[in-house]
């Protein structure tokens, strides 16, 4: 499955993770979750062992695709293709 992500936020995302390189050290381990409450913003949070972690969106944004895009890459792998 092809990565249909616009270039220029794939850019964004990567420098993300070019000024944060903990982030990908995190991937395996840390999810992301967006939390949505009736009459609250939106809220972000990474899951650690230590409990949830209030992110930005950018970080969020970031951690989300590098995470999907994983996951289509060994979809793909398990296919065979």
């Amino acid at each position: 499955m092809a990565d249909n992500t616009p270039a220029y936020l794939q850019v964004t995302y990567e420098k993300w993770f070019d000024d944060h390189p903990e982030g990908r050290a995190e991937m395996r381990t840390t999810t992301v979750r967006q939390q949505t409450l009736p009459g609250c913003p939106v809220a972000y949070f990474k899951n650690s062992a230590g409990g949830d972690v209030p992110v930005t969106k950018e970080e969020f944004d970031a951690r989300y695709w590098a995470r999907e895009r994983e996951c289509r890459r060994e979809r793909v792998s398990l296919s065979g293709r």
